[in-house]
């Protein structure tokens, strides 16, 4: 199986995509992973970016999972903008599309159901998984 992580540091900072090999492997499950990510940018930069484009339709992945930009998130405007343009190179595929939930930065804790809140949208709007990570 394979599986591709489109986010920034909230994703490769832990070695989340490792992590989630790991996991894979400890049930018995041969998982190879790719990482398209970038310190502070969003999913509107990667809806930009070539790679991600390439990366999606001809790299034969079984799941994507995407995360947004955290602090600031920003606009939801956005986040869906480019949600939709991701989504319909998904749709292209054989992939099933999870969003990855991240967490508000120390002190600003109040806008964490807010950010749940966008992300859960954007799942049910793609009917979609949601992995709540934070």
């Amino acid at each position: 199986m394979r599986t591709l992580f489109i986010g920034n540091s909230h994703t490769y900072f832990n070695d989340m995509p490792k992590m989630f090999k790991d996991i894979c492997k400890e049930n018995g499950i041969d998982m190879q992973v790719t990482m398209l990510t970038k310190g502070g940018m969003g999913l509107d930069y990667h809806a930009d970016n070539e790679q991600t484009r390439f990366n999606i339709l001809f790299g034969d992945y079984d799941f994507i999972i995407l995360q947004h930009v955290a602090h600031p998130m920003g606009e939801f405007s956005v986040m869906e903008d480019a949600a939709d343009r991701i989504m319909e190179w998904i749709g292209q595929t054989k992939a099933k599309p999870c969003f990855y939930m991240t967490w508000t930065e120390e002190g600003n804790e109040e806008f964490q159901p807010e950010m749940s809140a966008r992300y859960r949208k954007l799942a049910e709007k793609y009917g979609c998984l949601v992995a709540p990570v934070g």
